[in-house]
């Protein structure tokens, strides 16, 4: 429910919040403040007309439509006390009042049904007091219904949207009528009569026999016409008793028990009881879960209200710390130097009118995250055959230690803060997976990076023969044609497109970014894709449409990410290697 009710603060919020923005420049819009509380009155409207056919559900409707108020209303309280204002705040005080006296009027509505169903000379009488209850709880819904209808702060534009209360009156009107079910002149001339024979039935009531300080309640009772005296623990009130009937307002100033009862003619009523408490207070804060990293502050900032939405002055403890309150608000500042969770309290203590109040918070301090991530220039070597791998460590700043792990094995540590290289070379054929670890501290999380796998195979003596008769071929091929080339007589142009490629693919420059853009123009015009596509981009599309080139466009992809994106300075055998791929696929794509 607590979280329901902050979505509906949230969701309701039709203005500007009080963030610095001047109002006056933007256009209202309360449309969502007001369609909430018109749904509201509607369930105001149902409650009422359950009431009036002895729907018990009345009861705990009732109930639900206030606790949903009530939370609303603490947490436009809370959000006021950030300097964070609503049109919510402006709109909820008649509406929790006219809620909370739907709630009384439902008991007392429960209450009187019981009376007349029993229909003892005690009920009677208990029935009349019950209605003198009812009469007043309605008038005073009368007045908080004229309270609505004269809101006039929520807008829309320049257009005023004000609150339709009518239903809830036509409501009220018939609920009113069902007064005359009961006969309530009849029940008057019994409760006479029952008078007449019994003069010492002088009863009195109390509206809420729980109140807190300065809370408003009815004390209410039957007896004979004329003046009656009212004691509240010795201090006396005198009332006129008119249709058998007499109430008054009160409100409680002291924490205590007051004993109450009234007296006429000689005779004394019933005693009743009001154990008057203290004002509850609550405490807000920012978070209820506080996360930070260590050897840093943590800041709670809080609020400590009552229970009438007014500030408290005092102090609040915090982790066994006083901590003054400004306004109502506090603020403290948590450090730690190693990981660890708190589950912290905080205290009010109350004071003369105010009862304590207690918030459960969690305090977590956590490591920094670290990555690891690593890349070589080879994938498949000979046994001796030197690989370089580089990687780099992102989130620390100290220099760290870093296991390089080959085959679960530690192969070498490498201390660094960054960026770092290494040589590695494998004694015999096999699949090698390499991996770097970092096993963390008290200030950073260990991590672990990606895996490579290494290809280590011998070549026999007879791959060494097959290229050497491959060279060759290719060498005595070139020289016949560039020698038919110089003979030819008549020179046929090839077309331009073609010319511009095989000058592109036999000048590619060796920068690494001007080389990735001729490949790059290459592929899209090749394959005719739009010019705005990302490398990775171009690669998922490559994957679909040419296989054969795709671990080689990888390569390349990853190398001018890490070079152009990430500002590595890649070694000049990656470089080469880099470069190679690029003519090669140029030289796939361009035949």
């Amino acid at each position: 429910m607590r979280v329901l009710a902050f979505v509906f603060l949230m969701l309701l919020v039709g203005n500007v919040f009080a963030l610095g923005i001047n109002p006056n420049n933007v256009d209202r819009d309360d449309q969502y403040t007001y369609d909430y509380f018109t749904n509201t009155l509607n369930s105001f409207s149902s409650i009422f007309e359950r009431m009036i056919y002895d729907n018990e559900s009345y009861l705990d409707d009732s109930v639900l439509v206030f606790n949903e108020l009530d939370l609303l209303r603490n947490e436009t309280i809370l959000y006021k006390n950030h300097n964070i204002s609503s049109s919510v705040e402006y709109v909820i005080p008649p509406f929790y009042k006219f809620s909370k006296e739907l709630v009384y009027l439902s008991n007392l509505n429960k209450r009187l049904y019981d009376d007349l169903n029993e229909n003892t000379t005690e009920s009677l009488i208990d029935a009349k007091a019950t209605f003198v209850g009812i009469n007043k709880t309605l008038l005073s819904m009368e007045c908080i219904l004229n309270e609505i209808d004269n809101i006039t702060y929520l807008k829309k534009g320049n257009e005023t949207l004000k609150f339709d209360t009518s239903n809830v009156r036509e409501m009220i009107k018939l609920y009113k009528l069902k007064f005359s079910k009961y006969n309530v002149s009849a029940l008057n001339i019994s409760i006479s009569k029952l008078l007449e024979k019994t003069p010492n039935k002088l009863r009195i009531y109390i509206s809420n026999p729980n109140p807190i300080i300065f809370e408003n309640v009815s004390i209410y009772g039957v007896g004979e016409n004329g003046m009656v005296v009212v004691h509240i623990n010795n201090i006396s009130y005198s009332l006129f008793v008119k249709d058998h009937a007499f109430s008054m307002g009160y409100s409680f100033d002291k924490e205590g028990i007051y004993e109450i009862y009234a007296t006429q003619n000689g005779n004394k009523s019933n005693t009743i009881y009001a154990n008057v408490s203290k004002i509850p207070t609550y405490i807000f804060t920012d978070k209820n879960v506080y996360k930070g990293y260590v050897n840093n502050n943590i800041t709670i900032n809080g609020y400590v209200v009552d229970y009438y939405g007014n500030p408290i002055n005092g102090t609040v403890h915090i982790l066994n710390n006083s901590i003054p309150l400004n306004n109502s608000s506090f603020t403290y500042n948590i450090f730690s130097n190693k990981s660890c969770k708190i589950n912290g309290n905080i205290f009010y203590n109350g004071d003369t009118y105010h009862l304590p109040s207690k918030k459960v918070i969690s305090i977590e301090f956590t490591k920094y995250p670290t990555k690891i991530v690593i890349y070589t220039d080879k994938c498949n070597v000979s046994p001796h055959e030197t690989i370089n791998l580089i990687g780099e460590i992102f989130g620390v700043s100290d220099v760290v230690g870093i296991d390089v792990i080959v085959n679960n094995q530690t192969y070498k540590k490498i201390y660094t803060n960054g960026r770092f290289k290494t040589n590695l070379s494998f004694n015999s054929s096999g699949t090698y997976e390499i991996y770097a670890i970092y096993q963390g501290s008290n200030i950073y999380e260990g991590s672990k990076s990606n895996i490579l796998k290494i290809n280590v195979e011998k070549r026999g003596f007879l791959i060494y023969i097959v290229i050497a008769i491959a060279l060759g071929l290719i060498s005595i091929y070139t020289y016949k044609f560039t020698k038919r080339k110089e003979d030819e007589t008549e020179y046929v142009e090839s077309p331009k497109i073609e010319v511009k490629e095989e000058v592109d693919r036999k000048n590619i420059p060796n920068d690494i970014g001007e080389a990735y853009k001729i490949l790059f123009d290459s592929l899209i015009k090749h394959y005719s894709l739009p010019k705005n596509l990302t490398p990775r981009e171009l690669l998922e599309i490559i994957k679909n449409k040419n296989l054969n080139i795709y671990n080689d466009l990888r390569f390349i992809t990853k190398i001018h990410e890490m070079h152009v994106y990430g500002g590595f300075e890649i070694d000049k055998d990656v470089v080469d290697k880099y470069l190679q791929l690029i003519k090669k696929i140029l030289g796939e794509i361009n035949g």
